[in-house]
Protein backbone atom coordinates (compact mmCIF):
# COMPACT_ATOMS: atom_id res chain seq x y z
CA UNK A 1 0.00 0.00 0.00
CA UNK A 2 1.77 3.08 -0.92
CA UNK A 3 1.63 6.94 -0.06
CA UNK A 4 -1.77 7.45 -2.78
CA UNK A 5 -3.68 4.82 -0.78
CA UNK A 6 -2.61 6.01 2.55
CA UNK A 7 -2.55 9.75 1.83
CA UNK A 8 -3.85 11.87 5.11
CA UNK A 9 -3.15 8.23 7.12
CA UNK A 10 -0.20 9.00 9.53
CA UNK A 11 0.60 5.84 11.01
CA UNK A 12 4.41 6.20 12.03
CA UNK A 13 6.22 8.76 14.28
CA UNK A 14 9.61 10.11 14.53
CA UNK A 15 11.65 9.10 17.96
CA UNK A 16 14.51 9.58 19.49
CA UNK A 17 15.40 13.09 17.62
CA UNK A 18 16.55 15.60 19.88
CA UNK A 19 16.37 19.16 18.76
CA UNK A 20 19.94 20.91 18.77
CA UNK A 21 21.81 24.21 17.56
CA UNK A 22 22.81 22.98 13.93
CA UNK A 23 24.87 24.86 11.73
CA UNK A 24 25.08 22.57 8.85
CA UNK A 25 26.31 24.91 5.65
CA UNK A 26 27.22 28.02 4.44
CA UNK A 27 25.84 27.52 0.80
CA UNK A 28 25.35 23.41 0.13
CA UNK A 29 24.01 22.14 -3.05
CA UNK A 30 24.25 18.38 -2.95
CA UNK A 31 24.19 16.62 -6.09
CA UNK A 32 20.97 15.62 -8.10
CA UNK A 33 19.86 12.17 -8.03
CA UNK A 34 17.51 11.84 -10.80
CA UNK A 35 14.06 12.76 -11.83
CA UNK A 36 10.89 12.27 -10.50
CA UNK A 37 8.53 9.93 -13.08
CA UNK A 38 4.77 10.46 -13.01
CA UNK A 39 5.30 14.22 -12.13
CA UNK A 40 3.87 16.97 -14.66
CA UNK A 41 5.18 18.18 -17.38
CA UNK A 42 6.19 21.33 -17.58
CA UNK A 43 9.40 23.88 -17.67
CA UNK A 44 12.19 22.15 -15.63
CA UNK A 45 12.89 24.85 -12.73
CA UNK A 46 15.47 23.74 -10.22
CA UNK A 47 14.38 22.35 -6.88
CA UNK A 48 15.80 21.95 -3.92
CA UNK A 49 14.46 19.08 -1.14
CA UNK A 50 14.93 20.50 2.64
CA UNK A 51 14.47 18.42 5.32
CA UNK A 52 14.32 20.99 7.99
CA UNK A 53 12.90 18.97 10.76
CA UNK A 54 15.95 16.69 12.44
CA UNK A 55 16.23 13.14 11.75
CA UNK A 56 16.66 10.94 8.65
CA UNK A 57 13.76 10.44 5.67
CA UNK A 58 13.13 8.27 2.98
CA UNK A 59 11.00 10.75 0.01
CA UNK A 60 9.03 9.79 -2.54
CA UNK A 61 8.55 11.94 -5.49
CA UNK A 62 5.30 11.06 -7.35
CA UNK A 63 5.60 7.71 -6.04
CA UNK A 64 9.82 7.06 -6.64
CA UNK A 65 12.34 7.77 -4.64
CA UNK A 66 14.55 10.64 -5.33
CA UNK A 67 16.60 10.50 -1.52
CA UNK A 68 18.63 7.08 -2.42
CA UNK A 69 19.69 4.33 -0.07
CA UNK A 70 21.17 6.86 2.40
CA UNK A 71 17.97 8.65 3.20
CA UNK A 72 18.11 12.56 3.67
CA UNK A 73 19.13 13.50 6.97
CA UNK A 74 18.82 17.05 8.04
CA UNK A 75 19.74 19.23 5.00
CA UNK A 76 19.24 19.47 1.16
CA UNK A 77 19.30 17.56 -1.98
CA UNK A 78 18.45 19.32 -5.50
CA UNK A 79 16.03 16.85 -7.77
CA UNK A 80 15.32 17.01 -11.12
CA UNK A 81 11.69 18.01 -11.07
CA UNK A 82 9.33 19.47 -14.02
CA UNK A 83 6.74 22.14 -12.76
CA UNK A 84 3.18 21.15 -12.18
CA UNK A 85 1.14 19.16 -9.09
CA UNK A 86 3.78 16.16 -7.48
CA UNK A 87 3.30 13.85 -4.65
CA UNK A 88 5.42 14.74 -1.43
CA UNK A 89 5.69 11.44 0.85
CA UNK A 90 7.89 11.18 3.65
CA UNK A 91 8.96 7.46 5.00
CA UNK A 92 11.19 7.35 8.44
CA UNK A 93 14.11 5.86 6.21
CA UNK A 94 14.43 2.03 6.68
CA UNK A 95 17.79 0.39 4.84
CA UNK A 96 17.55 -0.34 1.38
CA UNK A 97 14.64 1.89 0.61
CA UNK A 98 12.30 0.06 -1.96
CA UNK A 99 12.66 2.32 -5.29
CA UNK A 100 8.99 2.71 -5.50
CA UNK A 101 6.66 3.05 -2.11
CA UNK A 102 3.86 0.99 -3.30
CA UNK A 103 4.81 -1.43 -0.77
CA UNK A 104 5.43 0.58 2.24
CA UNK A 105 3.19 0.89 5.29
CA UNK A 106 4.81 3.16 7.33
CA UNK A 107 3.91 6.41 6.18
CA UNK A 108 4.85 9.76 8.03
CA UNK A 109 2.81 12.25 5.85
CA UNK A 110 1.96 12.56 1.93
CA UNK A 111 0.74 15.81 0.53
CA UNK A 112 1.00 17.31 -2.72
CA UNK A 113 2.35 20.80 -3.49
CA UNK A 114 2.17 22.62 -7.11
CA UNK A 115 5.84 23.31 -8.33
CA UNK A 116 5.57 26.83 -10.16
CA UNK A 117 6.69 27.17 -13.53
CA UNK A 118 9.82 29.54 -12.32
CA UNK A 119 13.37 29.42 -11.51
CA UNK A 120 13.76 28.18 -8.43
CA UNK A 121 11.49 26.61 -5.63
CA UNK A 122 12.06 24.65 -2.19
CA UNK A 123 10.31 22.11 -1.22
CA UNK A 124 10.61 21.99 2.70
CA UNK A 125 10.01 19.39 4.79
CA UNK A 126 9.59 21.12 8.65
CA UNK A 127 6.82 21.01 11.13
CA UNK A 128 3.63 20.63 11.29
CA UNK A 129 0.76 23.10 12.31
CA UNK A 130 -0.06 23.56 15.56
CA UNK A 131 -2.32 20.27 16.52
CA UNK A 132 0.08 18.14 14.72
CA UNK A 133 3.75 18.41 16.63
CA UNK A 134 6.44 15.53 16.00
CA UNK A 135 4.56 15.07 12.30
CA UNK A 136 6.57 16.04 9.17
CA UNK A 137 5.03 18.90 7.44
CA UNK A 138 5.53 20.01 3.55
CA UNK A 139 5.40 23.03 2.06
CA UNK A 140 7.12 24.59 -1.03
CA UNK A 141 8.74 28.55 -1.29
CA UNK A 142 9.93 30.50 -4.52
CA UNK A 143 13.60 30.71 -4.73
CA UNK A 144 14.55 34.24 -6.09
CA UNK A 145 17.62 33.14 -7.81
CA UNK A 146 18.27 36.49 -9.72
CA UNK A 147 21.74 37.61 -9.42
CA UNK A 148 21.59 40.14 -6.80
CA UNK A 149 22.86 44.17 -7.62
CA UNK A 150 27.07 44.35 -7.85
CA UNK A 151 28.79 43.75 -4.78
CA UNK A 152 25.97 42.34 -2.49
CA UNK A 153 24.62 38.75 -1.61
CA UNK A 154 21.20 37.77 -0.63
CA UNK A 155 20.77 36.40 2.65
CA UNK A 156 16.75 34.68 3.13
CA UNK A 157 15.25 33.29 6.18
CA UNK A 158 12.32 31.40 6.42
CA UNK A 159 9.97 29.94 9.53
CA UNK A 160 8.96 26.31 9.26
CA UNK A 161 9.18 25.65 12.72
CA UNK A 162 5.91 24.55 14.80
CA UNK A 163 5.63 28.01 16.93
CA UNK A 164 4.56 31.24 15.67
CA UNK A 165 5.62 34.40 15.38
CA UNK A 166 9.47 34.69 15.82
CA UNK A 167 11.60 37.71 16.29
CA UNK A 168 14.32 37.64 14.46
CA UNK A 169 17.99 39.83 13.89
CA UNK A 170 19.85 39.71 11.27
CA UNK A 171 23.39 41.24 11.82
CA UNK A 172 26.29 41.75 9.45
CA UNK A 173 29.61 40.47 11.46
CA UNK A 174 32.26 41.56 8.78
CA UNK A 175 31.88 45.41 9.85
CA UNK A 176 33.19 47.59 12.96
CA UNK A 177 30.79 48.61 14.05
CA UNK A 178 28.77 45.30 13.28
CA UNK A 179 25.27 46.25 11.10
CA UNK A 180 22.01 45.46 12.26
CA UNK A 181 20.60 44.84 8.31
CA UNK A 182 17.09 44.03 9.65
CA UNK A 183 14.87 42.94 12.85
CA UNK A 184 11.30 42.18 13.23
CA UNK A 185 8.83 39.83 13.58
CA UNK A 186 8.47 36.99 11.51
CA UNK A 187 5.18 34.51 11.13
CA UNK A 188 5.40 31.10 11.19
CA UNK A 189 5.05 30.04 7.08
CA UNK A 190 6.72 33.72 6.23
CA UNK A 191 10.32 34.92 4.81
CA UNK A 192 12.31 37.78 5.05
CA UNK A 193 14.80 38.80 2.38
CA UNK A 194 17.13 40.75 2.30
CA UNK A 195 20.40 42.69 0.47
CA UNK A 196 23.81 42.04 2.30
CA UNK A 197 26.47 44.29 0.96
CA UNK A 198 29.71 42.40 0.40
CA UNK A 199 32.63 44.80 1.48
CA UNK A 200 35.58 44.97 -0.90
CA UNK A 201 33.57 42.33 -3.55
CA UNK A 202 34.41 43.19 -6.91
CA UNK A 203 31.56 43.22 -9.44
CA UNK A 204 30.64 40.05 -10.59
CA UNK A 205 33.67 38.19 -9.43
CA UNK A 206 31.92 36.28 -6.51
CA UNK A 207 35.02 35.10 -4.43
CA UNK A 208 34.01 37.88 -1.46
CA UNK A 209 32.39 36.84 0.84
CA UNK A 210 31.29 38.65 4.48
CA UNK A 211 29.90 37.16 7.39
CA UNK A 212 26.20 37.40 8.47
CA UNK A 213 24.46 36.16 11.63
CA UNK A 214 20.54 35.58 12.49
CA UNK A 215 19.22 35.44 15.64
CA UNK A 216 15.49 34.35 16.56
CA UNK A 217 13.50 33.98 19.84
CA UNK A 218 9.30 33.58 20.02
CA UNK A 219 8.03 36.70 19.81
CA UNK A 220 8.06 38.42 23.09
CA UNK A 221 10.24 36.96 25.23
CA UNK A 222 12.13 38.56 27.65
CA UNK A 223 14.27 35.55 28.76
CA UNK A 224 15.60 33.53 25.95
CA UNK A 225 13.50 30.41 27.17
CA UNK A 226 12.90 28.91 24.82
CA UNK A 227 16.99 29.80 23.58
CA UNK A 228 18.13 32.07 21.56
CA UNK A 229 18.45 30.68 18.60
CA UNK A 230 21.80 31.73 16.31
CA UNK A 231 23.61 30.69 13.20
CA UNK A 232 26.13 32.25 11.18
CA UNK A 233 26.49 31.93 7.17
CA UNK A 234 29.05 33.60 4.66
CA UNK A 235 27.11 35.25 1.99
CA UNK A 236 29.05 36.13 -0.99
CA UNK A 237 28.74 38.55 -3.80
CA UNK A 238 26.00 37.00 -6.26
CA UNK A 239 25.07 34.68 -4.12
CA UNK A 240 21.92 33.34 -2.08
CA UNK A 241 21.98 31.36 1.24
CA UNK A 242 18.96 30.25 3.02
CA UNK A 243 18.71 29.96 6.98
CA UNK A 244 15.38 27.83 8.06
CA UNK A 245 13.96 28.47 11.27
CA UNK A 246 13.08 24.52 12.22
CA UNK A 247 10.93 23.34 15.02
CA UNK A 248 11.43 20.53 17.68
CA UNK A 249 11.75 17.27 16.76
CA UNK A 250 9.77 14.42 18.85
CA UNK A 251 12.29 12.94 21.18
CA UNK A 252 10.17 9.78 20.99
CA UNK A 253 10.01 9.29 25.39
CA UNK A 254 7.25 7.14 26.25
CA UNK A 255 4.43 8.26 27.78
CA UNK A 256 5.12 7.08 31.15
CA UNK A 257 2.40 7.21 34.47
CA UNK A 258 2.58 10.31 36.28
CA UNK A 259 5.32 10.47 39.71
CA UNK A 260 3.51 8.32 42.59
CA UNK A 261 4.29 11.38 45.00
CA UNK A 262 2.53 11.97 48.08
CA UNK A 263 -0.75 14.37 47.67
CA UNK A 264 0.59 18.10 49.12
CA UNK A 265 -3.21 19.17 48.41
CA UNK A 266 -3.74 21.99 46.14
CA UNK A 267 -1.31 23.39 44.01
CA UNK A 268 -0.90 26.71 44.69
CA UNK A 269 -3.10 26.53 47.96
CA UNK A 270 -5.77 28.61 48.94
CA UNK A 271 -4.49 32.24 49.79
CA UNK A 272 -1.26 31.69 47.89
CA UNK A 273 0.35 35.00 46.61
CA UNK A 274 2.66 36.44 44.34
CA UNK A 275 1.64 33.38 42.12
CA UNK A 276 3.48 32.80 38.79
CA UNK A 277 3.15 29.99 36.03
CA UNK A 278 4.87 27.75 33.80
CA UNK A 279 4.78 25.11 31.92
CA UNK A 280 7.43 22.19 31.05
CA UNK A 281 8.03 18.71 31.24
CA UNK A 282 9.36 17.45 34.72
CA UNK A 283 9.06 14.52 34.81
CA UNK A 284 10.06 13.11 31.63
CA UNK A 285 6.57 11.69 30.60
CA UNK A 286 7.08 13.51 27.18
CA UNK A 287 3.41 15.89 28.10
CA UNK A 288 4.23 19.51 29.31
CA UNK A 289 3.26 19.54 33.40
CA UNK A 290 1.83 22.86 35.04
CA UNK A 291 4.89 24.63 37.36
CA UNK A 292 3.55 27.21 39.82
CA UNK A 293 5.53 29.72 42.38
CA UNK A 294 3.95 31.35 45.19
CA UNK A 295 4.25 32.69 48.56
CA UNK A 296 2.60 32.27 51.93
CA UNK A 297 2.89 33.83 55.43
CA UNK A 298 3.76 31.86 57.90
CA UNK A 299 3.96 33.68 61.06
CA UNK A 300 6.38 36.82 60.36
CA UNK A 301 7.85 34.89 57.94
CA UNK A 302 7.21 35.01 53.93
CA UNK A 303 7.61 31.37 52.58
CA UNK A 304 8.17 31.28 49.05
CA UNK A 305 7.26 27.16 47.25
CA UNK A 306 7.18 25.46 43.79
CA UNK A 307 5.19 23.17 42.80
CA UNK A 308 3.73 21.03 39.95
CA UNK A 309 0.50 19.34 38.47
CA UNK A 310 1.38 16.11 35.99
CA UNK A 311 -0.19 16.41 32.89
CA UNK A 312 -0.93 12.67 33.37
CA UNK A 313 -2.98 13.44 36.29
CA UNK A 314 -2.35 12.28 40.10
CA UNK A 315 -0.65 14.30 43.17
CA UNK A 316 1.29 17.53 42.67
CA UNK A 317 4.09 17.81 44.83
CA UNK A 318 5.67 20.63 46.37
CA UNK A 319 8.97 22.42 48.26
CA UNK A 320 9.29 25.36 50.34
CA UNK A 321 12.49 26.46 49.43
CA UNK A 322 12.76 29.63 50.88
CA UNK A 323 12.24 32.34 53.74
CA UNK A 324 11.84 35.99 54.41
CA UNK A 325 15.23 37.99 52.81
CA UNK A 326 14.53 35.58 49.74
CA UNK A 327 12.41 36.94 46.98
CA UNK A 328 10.17 37.86 45.19
CA UNK A 329 10.52 34.61 43.76
CA UNK A 330 8.92 34.61 40.06
CA UNK A 331 9.06 31.02 37.40
CA UNK A 332 10.87 32.43 34.64
CA UNK A 333 10.29 28.96 32.37
CA UNK A 334 11.24 25.61 32.34
CA UNK A 335 13.79 24.02 29.77
CA UNK A 336 15.88 21.23 29.21
CA UNK A 337 18.78 22.73 30.42
CA UNK A 338 21.18 19.66 30.59
CA UNK A 339 19.72 17.62 27.76
CA UNK A 340 18.35 14.69 29.50
CA UNK A 341 14.84 14.74 28.19
CA UNK A 342 13.42 16.37 31.33
CA UNK A 343 13.01 20.19 32.09
CA UNK A 344 14.19 22.12 34.81
CA UNK A 345 12.75 25.00 36.56
CA UNK A 346 14.19 28.44 36.18
CA UNK A 347 13.08 30.86 39.33
CA UNK A 348 14.23 34.48 39.69
CA UNK A 349 15.03 34.74 43.39
CA UNK A 350 14.80 38.32 43.30
CA UNK A 351 16.58 41.25 42.17
CA UNK A 352 20.53 42.40 43.99
CA UNK A 353 22.38 45.19 42.20
CA UNK A 354 20.29 45.77 39.33
CA UNK A 355 20.76 41.93 38.26
CA UNK A 356 17.70 39.34 38.68
CA UNK A 357 19.10 36.48 40.54
CA UNK A 358 18.39 33.60 38.65
CA UNK A 359 18.82 29.80 39.66
CA UNK A 360 17.94 26.29 38.26
CA UNK A 361 16.15 23.71 39.67
CA UNK A 362 15.37 19.91 38.82
CA UNK A 363 12.12 17.50 40.12
CA UNK A 364 13.71 15.00 42.22
CA UNK A 365 12.06 12.28 44.25
CA UNK A 366 8.44 14.09 44.08
CA UNK A 367 10.15 17.46 45.28
CA UNK A 368 12.36 20.18 43.62
CA UNK A 369 16.69 20.69 44.27
CA UNK A 370 18.62 23.42 42.70
CA UNK A 371 21.79 22.87 40.67
CA UNK A 372 24.54 22.90 42.55
CA UNK A 373 28.11 24.03 41.70
CA UNK A 374 30.68 20.83 42.34
CA UNK A 375 31.51 21.41 46.29
CA UNK A 376 28.88 23.11 47.33
CA UNK A 377 25.48 22.54 49.22
CA UNK A 378 23.95 25.74 48.37
CA UNK A 379 22.01 26.38 45.12
CA UNK A 380 24.15 28.03 42.56
CA UNK A 381 22.79 31.80 41.58
CA UNK A 382 23.57 33.57 38.51
CA UNK A 383 23.13 37.23 38.01
CA UNK A 384 21.36 37.76 34.89
CA UNK A 385 21.04 41.32 33.51
CA UNK A 386 22.46 44.42 32.72
CA UNK A 387 23.57 47.11 35.40
CA UNK A 388 25.52 50.02 33.82
CA UNK A 389 28.77 49.45 32.51
CA UNK A 390 28.24 45.20 33.99
CA UNK A 391 26.58 42.57 32.15
CA UNK A 392 25.86 39.11 33.42
CA UNK A 393 24.53 35.77 32.09
CA UNK A 394 24.19 32.16 31.51
CA UNK A 395 24.59 30.34 28.41
CA UNK A 396 23.81 26.42 27.84
CA UNK A 397 25.76 24.89 24.52
CA UNK A 398 25.33 21.01 23.95
CA UNK A 399 27.46 19.02 21.78
CA UNK A 400 28.81 15.09 21.27
CA UNK A 401 30.41 15.45 24.38
CA UNK A 402 27.48 16.69 26.31
CA UNK A 403 25.56 19.65 27.94
CA UNK A 404 27.63 22.67 28.89
CA UNK A 405 26.97 25.58 30.77
CA UNK A 406 28.59 28.91 30.44
CA UNK A 407 28.76 31.63 32.88
CA UNK A 408 29.80 35.16 31.41
CA UNK A 409 30.35 38.14 33.03
CA UNK A 410 31.36 41.40 31.28
CA UNK A 411 32.98 44.41 33.51
CA UNK A 412 34.65 47.69 32.34
CA UNK A 413 38.75 47.24 31.81
CA UNK A 414 41.37 49.81 30.77
CA UNK A 415 40.95 49.71 27.32
CA UNK A 416 37.38 48.60 26.66
CA UNK A 417 35.13 45.73 28.27
CA UNK A 418 36.37 42.76 29.75
CA UNK A 419 34.58 39.06 29.13
CA UNK A 420 35.02 36.36 31.75
CA UNK A 421 33.63 32.98 30.58
CA UNK A 422 33.86 30.26 33.16
CA UNK A 423 32.29 26.92 31.53
CA UNK A 424 30.85 23.97 33.83
CA UNK A 425 29.74 20.65 32.46
CA UNK A 426 26.81 19.44 33.76
CA UNK A 427 26.33 16.13 36.15
CA UNK A 428 22.77 15.78 36.93
CA UNK A 429 22.12 18.73 39.10
CA UNK A 430 25.89 19.25 40.05
CA UNK A 431 28.23 21.88 37.62
CA UNK A 432 31.52 20.83 37.50
CA UNK A 433 33.94 24.05 36.53
CA UNK A 434 35.97 23.19 33.19
CA UNK A 435 39.90 24.24 34.02
CA UNK A 436 40.26 28.34 34.33
CA UNK A 437 37.53 30.96 33.68
CA UNK A 438 39.01 32.64 30.34
CA UNK A 439 39.37 35.90 29.88
CA UNK A 440 39.42 38.46 26.79
CA UNK A 441 38.71 42.02 26.11
CA UNK A 442 35.84 43.25 23.72
CA UNK A 443 35.99 45.88 21.35
CA UNK A 444 33.69 48.13 22.67
CA UNK A 445 32.12 47.92 18.72
CA UNK A 446 30.79 44.36 19.49
CA UNK A 447 27.10 45.62 21.07
CA UNK A 448 26.10 41.84 19.45
CA UNK A 449 28.34 39.94 21.99
CA UNK A 450 27.70 42.49 24.69
CA UNK A 451 24.16 41.86 24.76
CA UNK A 452 24.78 38.16 24.66
CA UNK A 453 26.37 38.56 28.07
CA UNK A 454 23.55 40.17 29.53
CA UNK A 455 21.29 37.06 28.48
CA UNK A 456 19.56 33.68 30.14
CA UNK A 457 19.83 31.17 27.05
CA UNK A 458 19.46 27.73 27.95
CA UNK A 459 17.57 24.88 27.00
CA UNK A 460 17.41 22.13 24.21
CA UNK A 461 16.72 24.68 21.45
CA UNK A 462 12.91 24.25 20.33
CA UNK A 463 14.59 26.12 17.21
CA UNK A 464 17.58 25.10 15.39
CA UNK A 465 18.44 27.55 11.91
CA UNK A 466 19.65 25.15 9.28
CA UNK A 467 21.71 26.94 5.91
CA UNK A 468 20.90 25.69 2.68
CA UNK A 469 21.36 27.47 -0.83
CA UNK A 470 18.75 27.13 -3.63
CA UNK A 471 19.68 25.04 -6.46
CA UNK A 472 20.95 27.46 -9.40
CA UNK A 473 19.24 26.86 -12.82
CA UNK A 474 21.59 25.84 -15.22
CA UNK A 475 21.34 29.24 -17.16
CA UNK A 476 21.16 31.94 -14.17
CA UNK A 477 19.32 35.06 -14.90
CA UNK A 478 21.52 37.99 -15.40
CA UNK A 479 19.20 40.81 -14.08
CA UNK A 480 20.65 42.76 -11.51
CA UNK A 481 17.89 43.30 -8.80
CA UNK A 482 18.23 44.82 -5.32
CA UNK A 483 16.96 43.10 -2.66
CA UNK A 484 14.93 45.67 0.02
CA UNK A 485 16.14 44.94 3.37
CA UNK A 486 13.05 45.19 5.87
CA UNK A 487 12.83 48.98 7.63
CA UNK A 488 14.64 48.30 11.11
CA UNK A 489 12.44 48.58 14.16
CA UNK A 490 12.43 48.77 17.74
CA UNK A 491 14.89 45.82 18.46
CA UNK A 492 13.25 42.99 20.75
CA UNK A 493 14.37 42.50 24.09
CA UNK A 494 16.22 39.25 24.91
CA UNK A 495 17.41 40.47 28.70
CA UNK A 496 15.74 40.78 31.90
Amino acid sequence: MGASALRGLLVGRVVGILATLVLLCGVCIVGAPGGAPGAAAGPAPAVTLVNAFGGTFDVYLAGALVTGGAGLAEGSLAVSLGAGAVEVAVYPHVPSPPVRDGDRTDLLQAQTVTVPAVASASIVIGHAPAGGAGLPYVSLFTDDVTRPAPATGRFVVRHTADVSPIDYEIVQMATVPWTVIARGVLPRGGEISVAVPVPSATAGGGSQRTQVMVTAVPEGATYALPPLVWATALVGDGETVIAYAAGPAARGIPVADPPDCPDPGPIPPPGAADVTTATGDVDGDGSPDEIHAWSEAVGPETVWSVGVQFAGGGSGAATAFGASGIGPVALLGAADADDDAVDEVFLSMGSSGGFDQVQIWGFVDCGFEPVTRAGATTAATFPIGVSGSSRNGVTCDYDEFGATLLERNVEPGGEGPILTSTEYRWDDLVLDQLGAPTVFGIAPEEDVVLAWAGTLTCGVPPLRLILTAPAVPTTTPTTATTATPSPVAAAPSYTG
